[in-house]
């Protein structure tokens, strides 16, 4: 499997930026309102039905304490934000908000991380280190409406690049559902996908 080049994915990072400047006019993008049919998902070369399993790690890319801190929702419904570029986007849910407050989050050192789906991770046998397709660390500056946009970056060589927004308290009548997290991943091109069968020395 070959490395992409950083031109390449600073051009595929830039594919996401009609959406990151959606969440910066303070506009939130229901996930639903996002889901083509399977027909046009179905139609990119990579499948974008199977779950990727997204969590919050302490540590920074690369050094991430592997047990996670808690487990977003799977991040698999097939979207597109153009009439060429899919992507894939978590569907947050009440069992899947982060119980820790955003100030929390930026203060202490944690970073949002996609895994490959659990089937790939098992055929292709690989570590949890290798198993990271993108990550990114939370930090930076937050958005009028209080919520964070962070850019995820390609892990392992893997071709996923994405952004993550982070939404605090978003429900006032329950003070116990800190932070809502939805992720959107751009999925790789084919040659990207670890193979089940490792290639010879």
């Amino acid at each position: 499997m070959h490395r992409r080049t950083e031109d390449m994915m600073r051009t595929r990072l830039r594919s996401l930026i009609p959406l990151a400047l959606v969440l910066v006019g303070g506009l939130a993008i229901p996930p639903a309102s996002l889901v083509r049919s399977q027909e046009t998902a179905g139609a990119h070369p990579v499948s974008v039905q199977m779950p990727h399993i997204a969590h919050i790690h302490t540590g920074a890319c690369g050094r991430l304490v592997p047990s996670p801190l808690a487990t977003l929702a799977d991040v698999a419904a097939p979207a597109q934000i153009s009439d060429t570029q899919p992507v894939m986007v978590s569907q947050p849910s009440p069992e899947r908000v982060v119980y820790l407050t955003l100030e929390e989050l930026l203060a202490d050192g944690y970073a949002v991380a996609v895994h490959y789906p659990e089937e790939t991770i098992r055929d292709a046998g690989l570590s949890i280190a290798d198993s990271y397709v993108a990550c990114g660390e939370v930090g930076g500056t937050r958005l009028p409406d209080g919520s964070l946009v962070i850019g995820l970056n390609e892990q392992n060589d893997s071709g996923y690049v994405g952004i993550a927004h982070l939404v605090p308290n978003p429900d006032a009548e329950d003070q116990t559902l800190m932070t809502l997290i939805t992720v959107y991943l751009l999925p790789p091109l084919p040659d990207s996908l670890p193979s089940a069968t490792p290639a010879a020395d």
